[in-house]
């Protein structure tokens, strides 16, 4: 027995000197054969074996617990724009935990980064935001190991008031990204924070105007942290729909007030300006000077002979003219409130991708 006791000893190290290294893992998604090396499914190559063989039979089940579908995740603020998304999943057998792999779409062209590269729980990091609108919404996340996957969709936003697009001129994301959309048609305009002289751009609730001297349609952030005048009782746009109503309003205006003064030697009394903002002498008294008053009588921008052919119409009086939505409106206001309102609510809601906007509160 002594002797026998012996020969084991000596046997057992050898057996395990003679054991072959495993290969370097390449990889992951790889079976392991018993006496066999573990080979990549997708790619093909030699393996480092689990630290523990699997059974090919075993099944394996995987779930991504975070982000939950359909979750709504926005761009920071920060320069150029950075988004982060916290991702995890849970398997079973949990001994394939540290081999979960992860895909990510990309953001137009904007690739994701993903640290680690494999594991139950990642960072994901897009750097920069894309140059097209429609490169936002609805990306995918997947998670697979072995022959187990999931997926998730999420939705993707910009922060409307944060100045960090791929544009050359620094204006608000919502001015970028909407100008790219159906909701602007064309539609020339200029971005400012507030008119010029507002005493607080943050106190402004002017959305946009329109001004004959200089030929431009203007248009404040107002117009995203407000909300347009109510067509009917509760109803009234917001929103993409409040930028694309007020772009056709000011439009109208330009459209109007071209042909009604542009073939005149004077223009009308002040584009740029509220009557009743200015002190009535003051206003009479420059209008009388430098734009030929007896052209416009009750000073509402309308010429009097427009007034003369509309039925309702008083040349004497600013506020007269049928079809305003608001008895303090000046007749100017007679056509333009209606074009706006044309536009058809929530038919280009699949194109608002501002965090608050209408696709975020769907």
């Amino acid at each position: 027995m002594k002797r026998l006791f012996g020969f084991l000893i000596v046997i057992l190290p050898l057996a395990l000197a003679t054991t072959p290294a495993p290969a370097v893992a390449q990889g992951l998604s790889f079976l392991c054969k018993r006496g066999a090396p573990c080979v990549d499914l997708h790619h093909r190559e030699q393996m480092t074996p689990f630290p523990w063989t699997p059974d090919p039979e075993e099944e394996v089940l995987l779930q991504i617990v975070s982000p939950v579908a359909d979750a709504q995740v926005v761009f920071n603020s920060e320069n150029h724009g950075v988004l982060r998304i916290w991702a995890a999943a849970w398997v079973d057998p949990p001994e394939y935990a540290p081999y979960i792999e992860w895909e990510v779409d990309a953001i137009g062209p904007v690739e994701a980064e993903i640290t680690p590269q494999e594991g139950p729980a990642v960072e994901i990091v897009f750097h920069g935001l894309p140059e097209n609108n429609s490169d936002f919404g609805a990306k995918t996340i997947r998670a697979r190991v072995r022959d187990a996957s999931d997926e998730v969709t999420v939705e993707v936003f910009f922060n409307g008031l944060a100045r960090n697009n791929p544009g050359p001129d620094m204006e608000p994301n919502w001015v970028y990204y909407w100008r790219q959309t159906s909701a602007a048609q064309g539609i020339d305009f200029t971005y400012l924070p507030a008119p010029s002289g507002a005493p607080d751009p943050g106190e402004n609730r002017v959305i946009g105007r329109y001004l004959y001297d200089a030929d431009r349609i203007e248009l404040y952030d107002a117009l995203v942290t407000l909300s347009c005048s109510e067509r009917s009782p509760g109803v009234y746009a917001w929103s993409i729909d409040c930028f694309a109503e007020t772009l056709r309003h000011e439009n109208w205006h330009r459209q109007e007030l071209k042909q009604w003064w542009d073939h005149r030697t004077s223009g009308p009394a002040d584009s740029g300006a509220d009557p009743a903002d200015l002190p009535t002498w003051r206003y009479a008294w420059r209008v009388h000077v430098n734009r030929g008053w007896l052209v416009d009588r009750d000073l509402d921008m309308v010429p009097t002979d427009v007034e003369l052919t509309v039925p309702g119409c008083d040349p004497f009086n600013p506020k007269s003219c049928p079809r305003r939505p608001h008895p303090d409106l000046l007749d100017l206001e007679m056509n333009a409130y209606w074009v706006g309102w044309s536009w058809p609510l929530d038919s280009v809601d699949q194109e608002d991708w501002a965090a608050g906007g209408k696709q975020w509160r769907r």
